[in-house]
């Protein structure tokens, strides 16, 4: 069968297209601490109304994490169940009683597995997306964990704010140490930009600290005295928007948002319930990446119609899944990106050509976007 090359990409490159991407309307959920409530704001501060209302009477949204399919986890410290999951409309899907004794922090990885801390009993436990409880992750160099996020690796970090540091564990949860330390002071909060440098929210010195991939610190983003009158306050929860800016949740009952190189654009929104924690989506409801999985470059993709061949570099004794996604109006990039082969597991090193059927090629030519996906 004749084919034609038509595209060679790589995961930056698909990266950066998706930050490049014109027209983006991403819409920030805000986390209360004051009601509980989830509360959704658009690209330009408009209030878009209350995305889900608090579980019982005086709990506390202390954690917010999408999984791919636009589902929302709270974790809510206060009550007894304290982790709640929210389909993309809002609409409450379960309500668990974990057992943990005050959830705080939620993440959710490329598996769809949920990690909740408890700051209590110090400790990371897993749920499934059903909520079946997975076991204890990790238990040690925990002290107060708070925030979490997962790096390009599948390594979680999270906040200890009991000792003032960010612990780094494996996919597997074994403890890899300090990841940063000095001059972290009280932090809350955690996120990655689109670079891999790690964003520390800290409520001792009302700062964000900065540091890189490696846990060098590269110096103080932002610094609360400095926007104090009207400004920052102490930070807490931080998000990404998809052009790079960083929201941050104050204690003075805002959110502040600065450019990517640290610039001070002031208060997107006053919120006085309490802003926690923050999280986005785009503008189509559908989550923002999480940071990928660091995997092999596509060398080149052949289609024609919906027989698609792909050809990529691996190392060995590595499980690879294609993914796909579709593109926007116009053939604009979505990020929206799901499994769409079988795990192709890989014994030898070296380059890897499969062919499958993607009924979706053909019926969305040429708006159709591919990478791989490489589990640790």
């Amino acid at each position: 069968m004749r084919r034609h090359i038509i595209s060679i990409l790589t995961i930056g490159a698909l990266l950066l297209s998706s930050l490049a991407a014109p027209g983006r309307a991403d819409i920030l959920y805000v986390g209360h601490v004051s009601g509980g409530t989830v509360e959704k704001f658009s690209s330009t501060g408009s209030d878009l109304g209350t995305f889900a209302n608090a579980p019982k009477p005086g709990a506390a949204a202390n954690g917010l994490a999408f999984d791919s399919n636009g589902n929302l986890y709270v974790a809510y410290p206060n009550i007894t169940t304290n982790l709640i999951k929210y389909s993309s409309t809002g609409t409450l899907l379960f309500s668990l009683a974990t057992g943990l004794v005050y959830a705080q922090g939620v993440a959710v990885d490329h598996a769809g597995i949920v990690f909740v801390g408890d700051a209590s009993a110090n400790k990371i436990e897993k749920f499934s997306s059903a909520g079946s409880d997975l076991g204890t992750f990790a238990s040690s160099g925990l002290s107060g964990p708070r925030g979490m996020a997962f790096d390009t690796a599948g390594n979680l970090y999270v906040v200890n704010s009991g000792n003032s540091t960010v612990e780094k564990f494996s996919p597997t949860g074994t403890d890899l140490g300090v990841f940063a330390g000095s001059p972290l002071n009280g932090p809350f909060a955690l996120a990655f930009d689109a670079a891999g440098n790690l964003y520390v929210s800290n409520g001792g010195s009302w700062d964000i600290d900065k540091f890189s991939s490696t846990g060098t610190f590269l110096g103080v983003f932002a610094h609360g005295n400095i926007f104090n009158s009207g400004g920052m306050g102490v930070p807490g929860g931080l998000a990404f928007d998809s052009a790079g800016n960083l929201y941050v949740a104050n204690s003075n009952s805002s959110i502040e948002k600065f450019t990517p190189t640290g610039t001070d654009l002031g208060h997107f929104i006053v919120d006085a319930n309490s802003p926690q924690f923050l999280a986005f989506t785009d503008d189509a409801g559908n989550p923002l990446l999480l940071p990928p999985l660091t995997a092999p470059a596509i060398v080149a993709i052949a289609r024609e119609g919906d027989d698609i061949r792909l050809t990529w570099t691996t190392a060995a004794n590595k499980t690879n899944f294609v993914q796909a996604t579709l593109g926007g109006p116009g053939g604009a990039y979505s990020n929206n990106f799901a499994d769409i082969s079988v795990p192709l597991i890989v014994s030898g090193a070296g380059q890897v050509t499969t062919d499958y059927l993607d009924a979706g090629a053909a019926t969305n030519s040429p708006s159709r976007y591919y990478r791989i996906r490489l589990l640790p």
